[in-house]
């Protein structure tokens, strides 16, 4: 390319090798390089850079907020970036950026287009991915897939008005070299508006011409068995615009075709001439000649008097325009005016110049008060008999009357391709304008657009009374691919039958819609499960996998896996499906880095730019009970007894919502573009709710020395074992405001029960969202996992630690005790027992027994109980037997 700026001459030059792109870097990049260099004539400056892949299609010019060149590379399969040479204000000197990610190589040029106030380039990857990207802020405006999927795309595309055309050489066909197709996609919205397939591949792209703005446009496709067509662009049928010798009208004009060729060489107009080559090498001409065609271009009361003005009895002056815009005349063509009833007026016959026009004043007398009038040319259809349309071919005026769409409603709103099948109950209703008490009938139109594709129904409508049409429909399998079918309603859309223009209401009140169709793909998606452990320790790997299926029967390439812990992404993969292919993703370590329940989720294609008809089971969460480490608790003042913890949960918020566009004629033949909104309940919006959780530990600790149980020295009773010293220690303990169960002597024991309760609000706060998001992750934290006894005697020495068995409750309220042991006494007596017996010759005092619970729920809770035993004399004081303690 070369560009004059400023009066500086830039050539950009790109390199390529041309067969080695694909394999390992050191050899692709052998001379795949981009230059721009400015010729200074003697000498030049050189702006360079190296690529992976070929640079294999000439770069553009944009002055989009600064001067760029732009260009692209040529990866094949892999992703790349565009390239944007940007100068500085002067041009002395440039800075090459890559911008906006694209998925595979890139061999053909971009287009630019100036659209409302915006700058833009389009652009076609080799897998037939589309894109539209605003070359000013670098950010995709769209990027379409309607191709992928075994396709080769062409290295081009076209731009129209309206939409952008691309040419796909084997529509899903690769693998056998089959048939190609042509894409129509809107250029503001990206949505995928007509499918042509094609007979046989294309070779080279279509030609998009539009002779007058006020009519439509036309693509030309050719194709490599070389057939050559027009198309008219929103109708989508094929024209009759091909003439042979003997003056026949065809939709299609044969010559030798190029399947042998790599490429076809392109369309080109030139002049007033389309030119191509066939397979032999022959170059054909075609000239542009307008078809056959008659026409009534007006039709009104002549004068300032108005219609309804008119008496019965009075003459009523008609003028009626008519055009031949065709390029032969025709002799003696009938044109009939008609009455009310349908009844012939006047017949009058006139020759008819090429492309001439003239007028005809009609003059008929108002004998009914009901004043309604048709003008036709050509009824018969034999003079000629090929017109390209027959649309134009009549007109009506008549008394002003409000026809209009009273009820508008689809028996479905989701299709998919099973269930495609739809009715349309339409009511229309037909008011006169006009004071009259005659009834009287009309004929009109009733029109679905479903999507592109119209739907006619004739009907005779009688005045005052509302007609209910039910209208069946399929919708068809390329609309399928659209996620969103918009469905419209018109009566009298053409306003054949006169409605004023004011006020507009009666006009607007023709349309009703657009409804929505939302189409389920029968792509799906699915996340099936996530595998990790169910537990595991703070600071732990753990091994992650997820299994996913593609319930489809078309291959998915690059489906994005995407890993979360909480709201926070761990790990992400992307994966190609077979049909209906189930498998196993992930299989990466996670250190376990946050102590509680970590809510581990998979979501499958969350950018959502694979085909997936239900997202709302893209997403697929498991629970995992992160513990902390079990630490040796030593001192009260290192316990936890509260704490708290996050849980990040998954939910359905809300759906996305979508604009499309449907187009409707007004009355003067001009075509407007409307938008709409709509909610896509395919496609669910997930976001992670976070909810705080709370716990708390305690516990009550008792000692129990049975000292307060009454005996009495002088009538000893074998019963009497356990509380020998109650006779000398109940009366102290009163004395002392003690409880006597708490006071024993020097030599006998004590039992010890700890009661732990845990509480936490864990799952009572789940977020509600939609589809019945979230469900709860399960689980139930649980009190402590070891209680311990540390035991210091009457000299503040420690004696013993001892670990607590539990005897009873649950995980949350639980009884824990000494361990039950065997004792012998001097007797030879056996004893079990749940006791920690004392030091017969510790000295009065007091033993202090300090509790440990520990590990309690999700964050580690602990717990620091001390209780006091009171040593008041020795076992020797009391005159019973003493236990022999030798034996323990």
């Amino acid at each position: 390319m070369v560009q004059e700026l400023d009066g500086k001459t830039l050539i950009s030059v790109g390199t390529a090798h041309g067969d080695l792109t694909g394999l390992e870097p050191e050899r692709q990049y052998a001379d795949n390089g981009f230059f721009v260099i400015q010729d200074k004539g003697t000498t030049y400056t050189e702006w360079k850079s190296r690529f992976t892949g070929e640079i294999t299609a000439s770069p553009i010019f944009v002055e989009a907020g600064i001067k760029k060149i732009v260009g692209m590379e040529n990866t094949l399969e892999s992703s790349n970036k565009i390239i944007n040479i940007e100068f500085n204000e002067d041009l002395s000197d440039a800075t090459i950026n890559r911008t906006v990610l694209v998925r595979y190589g890139v061999a053909s040029s971009p287009s630019y287009r100036y659209e409302d106030g915006k700058h833009y380039v389009y652009f076609i990857d080799r897998e037939g991915v589309l894109y539209k990207v605003d070359i000013e802020s670098n950010e995709r405006v769209w990027q379409k897939e309607y191709a992928t999927g075994n396709t080769r795309a062409l290295e081009g595309f076209t731009i129209g008005d309206k939409y952008v055309f691309a040419a796909i050489r084997h529509f899903h066909t690769r693998s056998t070299g089959g048939n190609g197709a042509v894409l129509a996609i809107d250029k503001k919205t990206g949505i995928l508006v007509k499918t042509i397939n094609l007979s046989d591949s294309i070779r080279n792209d279509v030609l998009y011409w539009r002779p007058d703005p006020n009519e439509p446009g036309y693509i030309i496709i050719q194709t490599a068995d070389g057939s050559i067509q027009f198309v008219q662009e929103d109708t989508w049928e094929r024209i009759k615009w091909f003439q042979d010798k003997k003056g026949n009208l065809l939709d299609t004009a044969k010559l030798p075709g190029t399947m042998d060729q790599h490429n076809s060489p392109e369309l080109v107009f030139a002049d007033n001439l389309m030119l191509t080559v066939d397979g032999d090498g022959i170059m054909h001409a075609y000239k542009s000649v307008r078809p056959n065609n008659l026409a009534v271009t007006e039709f009104k009361v002549a004068g300032s008097k108005k219609l309804e003005d008119y008496k019965v009895g009075e003459t009523i002056p008609l003028d009626a325009t008519f055009a031949n815009t065709s390029e032969k005349a025709f002799k003696s063509v009938e044109i009939t005016l008609k009455g009310p009833d349908g009844q012939v007026l006047k017949t009058i016959t006139k020759d008819m110049d090429a492309r001439s026009e003239f007028s005809h004043r009609f003059e008929v007398v108002n004998d009914t008060g009901l004043p309604w009038f048709e003008v036709l040319i050509n009824e018969k259809r034999n003079n000629p008999p090929d017109e390209v349309t027959w649309d134009d071919n009549k007109k009506s005026i008549m008394l002003p009357v409000d026809i209009r769409v009273d009820d508008f409603k689809l028996n479905k709103q989701t299709v998919s391709a099973e269930e495609n099948d739809v009715t349309a109950t339409v009511k229309v209703f037909l008011k006169p304008l006009f004071e009259t008490n005659q009834k009287f009938s009309l004929k009109t139109k009733v029109r679905l657009m479903i999507g592109s594709y119209p739907l006619t129904r004739e009907i005779t409508l009688a005045s005052n009374e509302q007609m209910t049409l039910n209208i069946p429909f399929t919708v068809k399998e390329e609309q399928l691919k659209l996620g969103a079918i918009p469905v419209t309603a018109q009566v009298n859309g053409d306003f054949a039958i006169y409605e004023p223009t004011s006020p507009a209401s009666i006009r607007e009140n023709n349309f009703a819609g657009p409804l929505v169709l939302i189409s389920q793909a029968d792509a799906d998606l699915i996340a099936v499960s996530i595998n990790a452990p169910n537990s595991t320790t703070y600071g732990n790997k753990v091994t992650i996998k997820a299994t996913v299926r593609n319930a489809y029967n078309k291959p998915q390439k690059d489906v994005l896996i995407r890993f979360y812990a909480d709201d926070t992404k761990i790990y992400e993969v992307k994966t190609n499906f077979m049909a209906n292919q189930t498998k196993e993703v992930g299989g990466f370590v996670w250190t376990a880095n946050q102590v509680g329940n970590v809510n581990l989720s998979v979501h499958v294609d969350p950018l959502k730019t694979a085909m997936d008809g239900n997202r709302s089971n893209n997403v697929k969460t498991r629970m995992i009970d992160v513990n902390p480490h079990q630490s040796d608790v030593s001192s009260c003042s290192d316990t936890k007894p509260n704490g708290s913890w996050d849980v990040t949960y998954w939910i359905i918020t809300g759906y996305e919502t979508r604009t499309g566009t449907y187009t409707w004629t007004d009355a003067e033949g001009n075509q407007h573009t409307e938008t709409y909104t709509y909610t896509d309940y395919s496609s669910p919006i997930w976001e992670p709710r976070t909810v705080r959780y709370n716990e708390s530990l305690s516990a009550t600790v008792t000692v129990n020395t049975k000292q307060g149980i009454p005996t009495d020295p002088k009538n000893p009773k074998e019963s009497d074992r356990e509380s020998r010293g109650s006779w000398a220690i109940i009366p102290w303990a009163a004395k002392n405001g003690l409880d006597p169960n708490e006071v024993t002597r020097a030599g006998y024991g004590f039992e010890l029960k700890v009661v732990t309760q845990y509480t936490t609000d864990y799952e009572t706060k789940v977020p509600k969202g939609l589809e019945g998001t979230a469900q709860p992750l399960g689980g139930s934290p649980s009190g402590p996992t070891e209680v311990v006894a540390k035991i210091y005697d009457t000299r503040g020495k420690y004696v013993a630690q001892i670990q607590l068995e539990k005897t009873g409750g649950d995980n949350r309220t639980a009884t824990w005790e000494l361990p039950e042991e065997i004792f012998r006494a001097s007797t030879g007596e056996v004893f079990r027992e749940r006791k920690f017996y004392t030091d017969v010759n510790a000295p009065d005092g007091e033993y202090i027994v300090q509790v440990f619970a520990k590990n309690a729920g999700q964050t580690g809770l602990s717990y620091c109980g001390t209780k006091k035993v009171i040593i008041y004399g020795s076992m020797y004081d009391d005159s019973q037997s003493v236990r022999d303690t030798s034996g323990q």
